[in-house]
């Protein structure tokens, strides 16, 4: 799964910048690791999709740049950070694009896919690139299984109980919505539901009220 040189050298670079943000911003749940997982997770749909590893793995590594904006609001004075992460990141990009020099390297075809899936990595009918698709086969890999329920956890810390068992919901229902056959692999061999599944059902049976004539 090897790169050419001029691909390896863009990986690097973005590797490079998204571990700058998150070292300024870390973020618990969808922070560098998190990026780095994603990014390994759309190589390997990728290449086993018979698709293009390099951009695939592009956008796992900068798909929720905007976090650092959605998290640390004050770093970043010039964005609404109460836009949406896609958006965030949409925009954080944008302005890599425009004012990095070393981003330069991209061509305008590269940028406008990268864009693309940033902007639409919530939206599962957002099919223009396979990496759009790809990218959010991957991110579902890595929001399910015992990492996915930890980064739950740590993402909705504060949230109101409504919040947190939507999420849990939502999860559960993320099998339905891989586009791959590999990002489906994954999930039924490595039984990636089960921990969220177990979650859902701890939070629903609690939830279960007496009633009474």
């Amino acid at each position: 799964m090897a790169f050419l040189e001029r691909e390896q050298n863009i990986v690097e670079l973005v590797v490079s910048k998204v571990h700058a943000l998150f070292a300024l911003c870390p973020d618990d749940a969808h922070g560098f690791d998190h990026a780095e997982r994603v990014a390994g997770y759309a190589a390997y749909i990728a290449h086993h999709e018979g698709k293009n590893m390099f951009m695939s793995t592009l956008a796992g590594w900068l798909h929720d740049i905007g976090r650092a904006i959605e998290e640390y609001p004050e770093q970043f004075p010039t964005y609404n950070a109460k836009k949406t992460h896609h958006e965030l990141s949409y925009e954080l990009l944008q302005q890599w694009f425009r004012e990095d020099e070393q981003f330069f390297i991209f061509s305008d075809e590269e940028k406008l896919e990268l864009l693309y899936d940033l902007r639409n990595h919530w939206n599962d009918e957002a099919d223009k690139y396979d990496s759009a698709y790809i990218l959010r086969d991957a991110d579902k890999i890595d929001g399910l299984g015992e990492i996915g329920l930890q980064r739950h956890f740590a993402h909705h810390e504060h949230d109101t109980k409504k919040e947190a068992h939507l999420d849990i919901r939502l999860r559960y229902e993320w099998i339905y919505h891989f586009k791959t056959k590999t990002a489906k692999k994954m999930c039924e061999k490595q039984h990636l539901i089960d921990p969220i599944e177990a979650e859902r059902t701890r939070l629903l049976t609690a939830d279960i009220k007496p009633v009474e004539l």
